[in-house]
């Protein structure tokens, strides 16, 4: 069940950046992406909200009301608020914040970009960080845009995670390979 509100999430997000870029508009693509930015920030702040606009327990004329009122302090587009009470109307709205990485995703995807997480076992310098990303966009053929956390269970090393894949370079990871052939 999962795999399918995913799937869902993921079909949403990727209808809305198709229906924005048919229309050719750069600024219409960026203004939704600032209207996720926006709106997640006020969905991640408050729980109460969070639990109103996804629970079946309340009309959908009341989310409504309130996403008209979230639409007007946060100077959403009308597209994109429209797109919230499908949402609602459909029952959809606990898939909000998969439907942003998807959304983000595509638009990534149509800029030949791609994000990666790297986790380092210690804070990366820039320079550091500059390496990093030059061999990465120099192996994956495309422009890449870092995100650096830090796990110091790593050891030394780091993990990158491009697109589900995993490439671990860390003292960890090649002292378990190690473990795993010794047991065998």
């Amino acid at each position: 069940m999962a795999d399918n509100r995913a799937s869902f999430a993921q079909g949403y997000g990727i209808a809305l950046f198709e229906s924005l870029f048919e229309m050719d508009d750069k600024n219409l693509i960026n203004a939704a992406d600032k209207n996720f930015a926006d709106f997640e920030q006020v969905i991640e702040s408050s729980l109460e909200l969070k639990n109103f606009l996804s629970s079946p327990a309340f009309e959908t004329n009341e989310k409504h009301e309130v996403l008209k009122e979230l639409k007007n302090k946060l100077n959403l587009e009308e597209p994109f608020y429209r797109f919230l009470c499908v949402l609602v109307d459909q029952g959809h709205f606990d898939l909000y914040s998969g439907i942003v990485k998807s959304y983000r995703e595509a638009i990534l995807k149509s800029e030949q970009k791609v994000s990666v997480n790297v986790t380092s076992a210690f804070d990366l310098s820039d320079d550091q960080k500059g390496r990093v990303l030059y061999a990465l966009s120099k192996k994956l053929g495309k422009d890449v845009l870092l995100n650096v956390q830090v796990n110091p269970a790593l050891i030394g090393g780091l993990k990158a995670e491009v697109d589900g894949v995993i490439y671990d370079a860390s003292i960890k990871g090649k002292l378990n390979s190690l473990q795993k052939e010794m047991k065998s």
